[in-house]
């Protein structure tokens, strides 16, 4: 369960990178009409880029910003070079071309801390961090604190829940269950105050996860059962499958073995719809052991 966990955390995170685009803050091009035309250019291509992102045209996003990142360097625009690395860091979300990604965003991490833009520093590692996740890099606990104490620094409470639920992931990967929990329940206090639900709903999963995996059923049911309420509430399916995850192998371990079977079943559909393996293995071994345990042998077979 702990790479399901942590997926299923950085899938909501990863919400936040409509707050780390806007955060960049680009020129109107409307407004550069003294500047070189060069620099106009590569604005728009910037611009362009990131409409195409928007319409989900990924590819054609990728070129366009790359077009702008050319041009930025070859007229030393070194604030909008940070930001069109970053741009590239964020868009290309082919997993084999994270280590791509990576590079750009710590090129664009020099950058901002070359201008002294903590914002921008704060957004790039961040985003660094939720990427290092997939490999439990130890540099994704580096960049993820750093991210908390800037968010911090300057009260921007979406980042600071964006870095606590990473975190709480990274801690739980590694069976730092206090640490985890820790974060977790900082977030969800957090996500409370500012309404937010989406994240509120993963926070609950999350951590009733946390807690059947250090043995506590009773807590694990006391932030499952609301965290699945809430999730399916809000629509939100990553936080709805952990839930779902988490209610099928505590009523397992508690002897619930119909409930056992109810929530496994509900969650290896949504699983297989929405193509997550990890939580589809996780099913499938709870309906087994579900079945196991009422003799249905062929079932869980």
């Amino acid at each position: 369960m702990r790479s399901t966990l942590f997926s299923s955390i950085l899938m909501i995170s990863l919400g936040l990178v409509a707050p780390i685009v806007s955060a960049i803050g680009f020129p109107e091009v409307a407004v550069a009409q003294s500047v070189d035309k060069r620099k106009v250019e590569a604005d728009r291509l910037l611009q362009q880029g990131m409409q195409q992102y928007e319409a989900k045209r990924s590819d054609v996003a990728i070129q366009s910003v790359s077009q702008a990142l050319r041009i930025y360097r070859e007229i030393r625009d070194r604030k909008s070079e940070g930001s069109a690395l970053a741009l590239l860091g964020f868009y290309d979300g082919d997993p084999s071309h994270q280590m791509k990604q990576n590079e750009y965003l710590e090129q664009a991490l020099v950058i901002f801390r070359e201008l002294g833009d903590r914002k921008l520093e704060m957004t790039a590692l961040l985003r660094l961090g939720s990427n290092y996740s997939s490999k439990n890099d130890p540099k994704e606990l580096k960049y993820l604190e750093q991210a908390l104490v800037i968010a911090r620094e300057f009260k921007d409470r979406k980042f600071e829940i964006g870095s606590l639920l990473l975190l709480g992931g990274r801690y739980f990967s590694v069976q730092n269950y206090p640490k985890a929990v820790e974060y977790l329940e900082s977030a969800l206090v957090i996500a409370r105050e500012l309404k937010d639900q989406n994240s509120e709903a993963v926070a609950l999963a999350a951590l009733g996860v946390i807690y059947f995996a250090n043995g506590d059923s009773i807590n694990a049911i006391k932030y499952l059962e609301p965290g699945l309420n809430l999730a399916r509430e809000t629509q939100n399916k990553p936080a709805e499958l952990l839930a779902l995850a988490g209610l099928g192998n505590t009523s397992n371990f508690l002897g619930q073995y119909e409930k056992a079977i109810e929530y496994s079943q509900k969650g290896l559909t949504m699983a297989r719809a929405e193509k997550d393996q990890s939580l589809e293995i996780s099913a499938l071994g709870s309906l087994g052991n579900a079945h196991s345990a009422l003799g249905n042998y062929d079932k869980a077979i």
